[in-house]
């Protein structure tokens, strides 16, 4: 990832965050993305649960192990109440970039589970 020392990784010189790169506006949209984000608006009682009890595709829900922003827990959560719901947590140490494409190993188990999980008869 770059950062020579723990130091490195939590502060950044300057010039060198991967956010600072970033438009200001597009981090204001994903921020607003995440906060307008709320499946229970799409049923008339406004539970989430309801909503994903409505859902009848197929969904593989896969939350890394170790994200501390989207914790696993609620990844099995929402997964029980979908009538088709699969959860396949990401065994990785990567935290909340576990799956993101930055692992080898994590890459290649998702593309396993993901390819198994589109060749599984219904």
């Amino acid at each position: 990832m770059g950062a020579k020392t723990l130091k490195d990784w939590i502060h950044p010189p300057a010039g060198e965050s991967g956010f600072e790169i970033w438009d200001a506006e597009d981090i204001l949209t994903m921020g607003r993305m995440w906060q307008a984000g709320d499946v229970g608006v799409l049923s008339a009682d406004g539970d989430y649960r309801t909503s994903l009890r409505q859902v009848t595709a197929r969904v593989m829900v896969m939350p890394s192990q170790t994200d501390q922003y989207f914790v696993v827990d609620d990844g099995a959560t929402e997964a029980k109440y979908l009538k088709n719901g699969k959860f396949n947590p990401i065994p990785t140490i990567w935290g909340h970039i576990g799956g993101g494409g930055a692992n080898e190993v994590d890459t290649k188990w998702m593309d396993g589970e993901i390819s198994r999980f589109l060749n599984e008869a219904k």
